[in-house]
């Protein structure tokens, strides 16, 4: 590097990448104004502590050297937001590193290291952070608290387990995967609705969720290389993919239909089982190492007929079910509800059930009276029906006794209304159908004297105590006044 470049005391950008470099002279320091110095792929191994000087550096790139260690000064370069140190010998990070809190970029892969310090979570304004081409075999949690991340590439590790806080970089767009021992995919994965690109090829993957769907911004989705058998029907409402590529899953076979409405740029089938493919899918198709516009991939693979309704209605049947189940419920529970108001109804009040005679033919009609009483009065039932017995026995002398004493009349029907002072009013049909109350044929009572002793029967049926109803039968054409 000659002497005079470090006269330029006002250069702001230093561009000296891709050359035979081995030492950068002490002299830099001079350049005070410089906010990006750009020193990849030359052959430096150490970097002076002058460097650290230039502290208004906002990019620093020093990859592809053969640098081992970054020195505790680096610290002194606090405007940093860019800082490329990748593809070095570097074996170790220094937590000065972690103390550059303004740092936006950081490219720290292809050095080999195994662990991620946790202190990488101070950089809190982190929007890129490349790690991939190392060893690292773990995920810390801390790498989930760098929220701002736009872009994350962990490919080329020999990472296994994605930890389920992946779901906090809910701002990610990138992420680069691949190349790693990844089995499983966690729901996590599919918070990430911000995802544009997704590389999660060659490793060993079988199943893709269906969740995978939720991923609606996808524009580039790579799975080649793995171990998948099926793909979900969720993948095709992928609609906004440009790039997808499945090939060489050996064990893959698969129908391919459309992506909604719209037709992919490119796809890649290679060395995989197509069972069909829906026209107008992709622009471009590579199969079997040779490369098919859509017309005439039209001839290569058999088309795929109905596959759309099915999909779609496969996407409805949860909603389906989900809906019958909830129909079904809803009459369950009002079923019961009307079941249990119909009981709290017959418990308040008396009920009377009446059956027109011309349901029962011309023997007459029946009432039911049904006397609904505290357990308080159950001895006054059974007493009244003992008088009921001794009524029916002595007929013809009550009936006589109505005749002459109207006025005894009144008064017994007013007790027994005392005594049922718990039930409603008998009711009587008349033969017309029509209904009358007692207190109307009291009041008829002397003008309605003749009968026929044959004429009414009245049935008095055994109950016990728990016994609430009394059933009368009379002939319609019995003058029923005095019953």
């Amino acid at each position: 590097m000659p002497n005079e470049l470090f006269y330029l005391t006002n250069l702001e950008h230093l561009t000296l990448y891709n050359n035979n470099i081995e030492i950068i002279p002490p002299a830099i320091q001079n350049l005070s104004n410089l906010e990006l110095l750009a020193l990849d792929q030359n052959k430096i191994k150490e970097l002076p502590n002058e460097i650290f000087n230039l502290t208004n550096l906002k990019t620093l790139g020093i990859s592809y050297n053969s640098i081992e260690v970054i020195p505790p000064a680096i610290k002194k370069l606090s405007k940093l937001e860019v800082l490329n140190f990748g593809y070095n010998k570097i074996k170790e990070l220094s937590n000065e590193i972690f103390n550059l809190t303004n740092i936006k970029s950081l490219y720290i892969n292809s050095i080999n290291i195994e662990v991620i310090p946790p202190a990488i979570q101070n950089l809190t304004k982190l929007e890129l952070l490349c790690l991939h081409q190392n060893n690292i075999k773990e995920l810390p949690n801390e790498i989930f608290n760098l929220t701002n991340l736009n872009e994350l590439s962990l490919y080329n590790n020999n990472i296994e387990i994605i930890p389920p806080a992946i779901q906090n970089l809910s701002k990610l767009e990138i992420l680069y995967l691949h190349e790693n021992k990844i089995r499983n995919l966690p729901n996590g994965l599919f918070y990430l609705t911000n995802l544009s690109q997704l590389s999660l090829y060659n490793n060993n993957i079988e199943i893709i969720p269906p969740a995978i769907q939720n991923l609606s911004k996808l524009e580039l989705l790579y799975l080649h290389q793995n171990n998948i058998k099926e793909l979900p029907n969720e993948i095709f409402n992928l609609t906004k993919l440009k790039e997808f590529d499945i090939s060489n899953n050996s064990y893959l076979k698969q129908k391919i239909i459309r992506f909604g409405n719209s037709t992919i740029k490119n796809c890649n089938f290679n060395n995989d089982n197509i069972l069909c493919l829906e026209p107008h899918t992709c622009e471009s198709v590579y199969f079997n190492d040779k490369h098919y516009t859509d017309l005439e991939a039209e001839k290569e693979f058999k088309t795929c007929n109905g596959d759309v309704n099915d999909k779609n209605l496969k996407k409805f049947i949860p909603l389906i079910i989900l809906a019958s189940f909830i129909v079904i419920v809803g009459i369950f529970v009002t079923v019961l509800l009307i079941k249990k108001n119909r009981t709290k109804k017959n418990r308040k009040s008396n009920v009377f059930n009446i059956i027109s005679k011309n349901e029962f033919g011309s023997e007459g009609v029946t009432v039911v009276y049904n006397i609904n009483q505290s357990n308080n009065n159950n001895n006054n039932n059974n007493n009244n029906n003992n008088d009921d017995d001794d009524d029916d026995e002595n007929n013809d002398n009550t009936e006589i006794n109505n005749r002459n004493n109207n006025d005894n009349n009144e008064n017994n029907e007013i007790d027994d209304d005392n005594d049922d002072n718990n039930s409603q009013k008998n009711l009587i049909i008349n033969p017309d159908n029509s209904v009358t109350n007692n207190m109307q044929l009291h009041n008829n009572n002397n003008n309605q004297n003749n009968y026929h002793e044959s004429d009414m029967q009245i049935s008095h049926p055994s109950y016990d105590n728990n016994d609430e109803s009394v059933k009368i039968n009379i002939n319609n054409e019995t003058n029923i006044n005095n019953v």
